[in-house]
């Protein structure tokens, strides 16, 4: 009987291996720039903010899920912020990690990420009449916890992480190009670490 047990087992694992494998979750971090009050994108948003009583600008990043089952507890954790100086070195800027807002969420909580249904992330914000200040969408929880709150104008890139409990870390890398005006924030995704 324990015989059959190992050949059941010695048969069967290859197929759940590759069960699993095809029907893991995928996930994928994506943004497409498009400034212009006109035409707005699901990644670049210009509206009336009413904490600061002022126009801003609002740049997203989406979570995406190209596999077949749901990412459990998903969240995007800012891992490090570097600034990068006229020559293209980097410094790494002093800040703990902290964890970026989901966007249309009322919540710090960590969420589910089904299949084919992109969601997306709170990244950086901008207001009118507030120059020379790009501020970072934290979770509320970080307030006050010595994490960067904003950026000043110059070249930045932000490492961020995506997390999950059933997902291996993804980590992207996101060059930022702010001026100090308010509505001429440019960003980008980096294609390598």
């Amino acid at each position: 009987m324990e015989f059959l047990s190992l050949v059941i087992g010695i048969i069967t694992y290859p197929i759940k291996w590759i069960w699993n494998g095809w029907t893991a979750p995928r996930p994928e971090i994506t943004f497409e720039y498009s400034l212009s009050k006109l035409k707005e994108n699901d990644y670049c948003h210009f509206r009336f903010n009413t904490t600061y009583n002022a126009e801003s600008l609002f740049l997203r990043l989406g979570i995406n899920n190209l596999g077949k089952k749901r990412i459990e507890d998903a969240d995007v954790r800012i891992e490090k912020i570097e600034i990068v100086d006229s020559e293209g070195n980097r410094q790494k800027v002093n800040s703990s990690p902290f964890f970026l807002h989901w966007a249309n969420e009322n919540t710090d909580n960590s969420k589910s990420i089904y299949p084919k249904t992109p969601v997306f992330i709170d990244f950086l914000f901008t207001v009118n009449g507030r120059p020379g200040m790009a501020f970072i969408y934290y979770k509320v929880k970080h307030a006050g916890a010595g994490i960067k709150e904003f950026l000043t104008p110059g070249k930045w890139i932000v490492t961020v992480k995506l997390l999950g409990a059933n997902i291996s870390p993804h980590e992207r890398q996101i060059a930022v190009d702010f001026n100090g005006v308010w509505d001429q924030l440019k960003m980008s995704l980096k294609n390598n670490l």
